[in-house]
């Protein structure tokens, strides 16, 4: 189980007020973009479909010969953000800035990974049923995880305007 710990200038706001802004955000949209950096410091982004664990683990699934993933592979540090891209200017606002460590899932992750995602997408748990076994597991092999380590949320209705909490996360 993760702890959540808040800066002191934060304490207005409770932990739970938090961790339920966070899901909620999460939940909000399936869409998620991934900033990584190359080994000669050229920042590039991707967006995934992501799905995410209570202990802040997000996964997507991605293509091994992709920029991003050569990336990861030799700097695994990112940034992730996620928001309703709806949202329009002057409403209130709603949005997490996300960052951490990447990595491909391990065979020993995969089922984890595997369960999120087919909770979070109905099709893809009817496509994957579909597939023999040797391609389900090229399927399984293709998933990637952030294990988030600090956030900024934003969520203007709940905690007041332009508020960003900042977040660190311990396991």
């Amino acid at each position: 189980m993760i702890r959540l710990r808040l800066r002191e200038d934060e304490a207005m706001v409770t932990k739970q007020q938090v961790r339920r802004s966070i899901f909620e955000t999460l939940d909000a949209t399936p869409l998620c973009s991934v900033a990584t950096v190359s080994h000669h410091k050229a920042s590039y982004i991707h967006t995934a479909f992501f799905a995410w664990t209570t202990d802040l683990l997000l996964f997507f699934l991605s293509d091994p010969a992709t920029r991003h993933v050569s990336n990861i592979s030799k700097e695994p540090s990112v940034a992730v953000t996620v928001f309703d891209s709806r949202q329009r200017w002057g409403a209130a606002l709603r949005g997490l800035q996300l960052f951490g460590r990447c990595h491909s899932v391990r065979r020993t992750g995969s089922e984890i990974a595997h369960r999120a995602y087919g909770r979070r997408f109905v099709g893809y748990r009817r496509w994957f049923a579909t597939l023999p076994h040797p391609e389900q597991q090229q399927v399984l092999s293709r998933f990637f995880v952030v294990r988030v380590t600090s956030l900024k949320l934003l969520d203007e209705r709940r905690f007041g305007e332009e508020l960003f909490l900042n977040v660190t996360v311990d396991r």
